[in-house]
This record gives structure tokens, C-alpha cells and sequence, in this order.
């Protein structure tokens, strides 16, 4: 039963940072509310000062 209000009622996020060649990529997943998740990496990356990132699924 914690498993599924885990699963149910707490977001859960991933975000991935790797740099190579002197060029940072950053890759993210949520469980739930994509559009602030998306709204919020956007802000991480002008606050660092980065590129936005590109929501790869919206190039379909």
C-alpha cells in the first residue's frame, strides 16, 4: 500500500546532467504535471545560463 500512494500522490522527477566536449545536455522525466516540470527546467536553465532544452516530444 506505500508503493501505490507513493505512486499515486507524490510527484516523482529525474533529471539527468551529463557535459562532454564542453557542451552540458540535460534530459528530465516526471511522473505527473509535465508543463510545470517543463516550465521549471526552462528557468534552472537561464538561471545557469544553459541553453533552453528542447522538449523533444513536441518535434513530432
Amino acid at each position: 500500500m506505500i508503493g501505490l500512494v507513493q505512486g499515486s500522490y507524490w510527484t516523482h522527477r529525474r533529471i539527468w546532467i551529463q557535459e562532454e566536449n564542453g557542451k552540458v545536455m540535460v534530459a528530465g522525466h516526471t511522473n505527473k504535471n509535465w508543463y510545470a516540470f517543463k516550465r521549471e527546467m526552462a528557468e534552472v536553465a537561464k538561471e545557469a545560463e544553459l541553453e533552453q532544452p528542447v522538449d523533444r516530444t513536441e518535434d513530432k
